[in-house]
Parts: structure tokens; C-alpha cells; sequence
């Protein structure tokens, strides 16, 4: 169902709602439906959410994010969608950490929260990248959208210690966005750019050409950048903020940097990059945990109380 493609569609295009309200009702009448999960709250919800409670149906939301990311300007609408979340009877997390900011800076009860995991994103068939035995340089990527708390700057700082140090190992930056005034740093490093938006096909295709993902995060909530990595077989390397270290288990599926600073993140991108029987490792513990977690699973259980 079309809506509007821009903040200013938002607005012009709200006379509509009532006409939309009335066929999602009508719909999910037709399918008898009695618990509502909005999977990620739209601009429109708060205004919806009254209408789609109506008849006694349970309204569960799941929370991204506690906070406004620094430098996202679609954090201008948070506070906003809040109000979608205070309407709701059951809230879902994907990490403590965004449950405990919600219970600490939003006074929201414990008891309305429910908290899950990050699920696996897949872009590329498992397994499909090709093993790395270090007969080669390690191939590193680092995507997505380039906003200032990922932290491409100390990505690039930890690039240049390790070219200090002599380590050889092949680098892609690939993503929409700011690239931050390293442009220039990235080209005498010899890092592949790729400064635009990435069709799902063109980050399938630099998820199975890469042996790891690096996150240089410095903040987050969680990370969809992780679980595609995750979801591809690739293991990630990390800075310790936020949820991060709820998806990334140091020395089981990636590896975690002691501090938000170059050299920890260096430290580890060496290791791996000196140690394959290390990467082996961490590959072998990417894929137990695709068979433990089940997200699905895990959801349909924490809104079961709700439903009866």
C-alpha cells in the first residue's frame, strides 16, 4: 500500500488516513486478526495506532532505537514516534541496551517490555563468500549508510596504523552518505570507495567477495549492518558500544576492541588478519549461531502473553 515518498508527502498526503484506517480494519477483520505487530513505526502510526486497537486487538511495537542517532536527521521525527510506542500493550527490544535506556531515560514499566535479539539479515546465501585460508590479504568491509556515529573516521585512523605497521589487507568502503572529509585518506590508503546506495544485489555481491565485516560504531543501538554480515557467514569486528556487544561475541563470532580508539580496533583487525586458523574459527561460530536463534520463534513467544 503507497503512502507518500517524502517528509512533505507526509503532511500533504494525510487526508487519506481515515480511508486507509478503514480498509486495514476492514482487512484485518476479514482475517480475524487479534494482535497487531508493527515491526517498525511509521510516521503515521501514532495517529493510527487508536483505530487499530479498536475491537479489543493487542498492539505490540518493536523499538529500534532508544535515542536519535548522532547525525540522522530522521531522528528529528523520534519523540514523534514515541507516542506510538506509549500506545502500545507489549514493547520488543533486539538488545538490553536499548531495553535499559527505554526503562532509564523514557521511564517506560519493565513490565510492558520484552526483550529479544537482532534477527539475521540475508542478502546472501550462506556460506556463499569464498573461505579465506591466508593465502591472500584479508578482505574487510565496511557499508552502509555513512552517518557520524558510525565512526568511519576511527576506521580510517586504524587503517592507517596498520599500513604504518606494514599489514597488507584489501579494504572496501561502500555506502550512501558523508563520507566525512576522508575521501582523500581513503584514496592513498588504496581502499575501494563506493559512495552511493547499494542495491540489495550490489551488497550480496560485496558480502560474498569479503572475508569480515568492521563496525566502528561510535554509538549504537544494534546493528542491521552486523546481522547482514552475520547472515552472510562473515564474522564482524567491532568497537564495545551499545548492543554491539550483544551480537558480536568476542572470539566466538568476530572479534570486539577493548576501546573506542584506532589502535584497539587495529589490535584486532591484525589478529585476524595474522590468523587464520582464528578466521576459522570465528566462521564456525558465525554458523552455530544461525542454528540457535530463531527470531521468529523468539517473537511469536514474547507476544503469546498478550494474546489471551
Amino acid at each position: 500500500m503507497r503512502v507518500f515518498t517524502s517528509g512533505f508527502g507526509a503532511l500533504t498526503q494525510a487526508y487519506r488516513i481515515p480511508k486507509l484506517v478503514q480498509g486495514l480494519n476492514d482487512a484485518l477483520n476479514a482475517h480475524r486478526t487479534e494482535t497487531i505487530v508493527v515491526l517498525a513505526s511509521h510516521v503515521w502510526n501514532p495517529v493510527i495506532a487508536p483505530f487499530l486497537k479498536q475491537a479489543g486487538r493487542r498492539y505490540v511495537v518493536i523499538i529500534h532505537d532508544a535515542a536519535p542517532h548522532p547525525g540522522d536527521v530522521t531522528g528529528l521525527a523520534y519523540n514523534w514516534l514515541l507516542r506510538d510506542a506509549a500506545q502500545a500493550d507489549r514493547l520488543i527490544t533486539l538488545s538490553n541496551s536499548v531495553t535499559t535506556a527505554l526503562l532509564t531515560k523514557r521511564r517506560i514499566p519493565r513490565e510492558r517490555i520484552v526483550t529479544l535479539f537482532h534477527p539475521l539479515m540475508t542478502y546472501v546465501q550462506k556460506g556463499a563468500h569464498t573461505a579465506w585460508h591466508g593465502e591472500r590479504p584479508l578482505r574487510l568491509l565496511f557499508f552502509g549508510r555513512m552517518m557520524a556515529y558510525k565512526g568511519l573516521p576511527l576506521f580510517v585512523a586504524a587503517l592507517d596504523e596498520l599500513r604504518t605497521k606494514g599489514l597488507m589487507i584489501d579494504v572496501t568502503v561502500a555506502g550512501e552518505g558523508d563520507l566525512r572529509g576522508q575521501k582523500q585518506r581513503l584514496d592513498s590508503l588504496g581502499v575501494t570507495v563506493i559512495n552511493r546506495w547499494l542495491g540489495d544485489g550490489e551488497l550480496s555481491s560485496l558480502l560474498a567477495t569479503h572475508d569480515a565485516v568492521v563496525l566502528t560504531h561510535i554509538e549504537a543501538s544494534q546493528s542491521g549492518c552486523a546481522a547482514a554480515a552475520l547472515g552472510a557467514g562473515l564474522p564482524v569486528i567491532t568497537t564495545p558500544v551499545g548492543g554491539l556487544v550483544e551480537q558480536i561475541a568476542h572470539e566466538v563470532n568476530g572479534l570486539v576492541a577493548e576501546r573506542v580508539d584506532a589502535a584497539a580496533i587495529a589490535c584486532q583487525i591484525a589478529r585476524l588478519a595474522k590468523d587464520p586458523s582464528l578466521y576459522r574459527s570465528l566462521v564456525q561460530g558465525v554458523v552455530h549461531r544461525w542454528e540457535t536463534c530463531n527470531f521468529l520463534d523468539s517473537m511469536l513467544d514474547a507476544i503469546a502473553p498478550t494474546v489471551h
